[in-house]
């Protein structure tokens, strides 16, 4: 009869540890979930618009932008660095500038780079693009932004044909 309790018991045993294991590792991952969340940066474009061909840019020979509005946009929740990105339209991808408040040169004039180093949560950024930076593609036209945390995590955010953005991580 104590033979059969024993071996009860080190049925028990074994069960309880491999519950408390499960727990363990579910607990580790639910940790590990709830450090990326509250890293994670979102980048959304702001603003509308109406069509993609309406998407154009015009400059003087100075390089400065004469016509055609910016893309605008907002870096939401956290710290987003790294950030670059490119636009197809109509079979052409172009690759974004980015630039803001803080590149510009003068009041009509701002710098705009491929890469951009980092924002902080709710502040803008407007990227650009230029007729003889393209390349032919298969793609549809969509907006790919690609950007990374304050650890080195990276995500990105694609807002396809009909205006629609989603964020993911790579």
């Amino acid at each position: 009869m104590s033979t059969k309790i024993e071996i009860l018991n080190l049925i028990l045993l074994t069960l309880t540890l491999i519950v408390l294991f499960l727990y363990a590792v579910d607990t580790h991952r639910i940790a590990n979930q709830s450090q990326e969340d509250s890293l994670r940066p979102v980048v959304l474009r702001s603003g509308f618009i109406e069509t993609w061909q309406t998407i154009k840019f015009s400059f003087d020979d100075e390089r400065k932008l004469t016509s055609g509005k910016p893309l605008e946009f907002t870096v939401l929740k956290n710290i987003a660095t790294d950030i670059s990105g490119y636009i197809v339209i109509d079979g052409f991808k172009y690759k974004l500038h980015f630039g803001n408040d803080i590149s510009k040169n003068s009041e009509n004039s701002v710098y705009f780079s491929e890469k951009w180093g980092w924002m902080k949560p709710d502040t803008r950024i407007f990227a650009i693009f230029t007729e003889n930076d393209k390349e032919k593609t298969n793609n549809s036209n969509e907006i790919y932004l690609s950007y990374k945390d304050v650890e080195g995590n990276e995500y990105y955010t694609v807002e396809n044909s009909n205006f629609s953005s989603r964020v993911y991580k790579k």
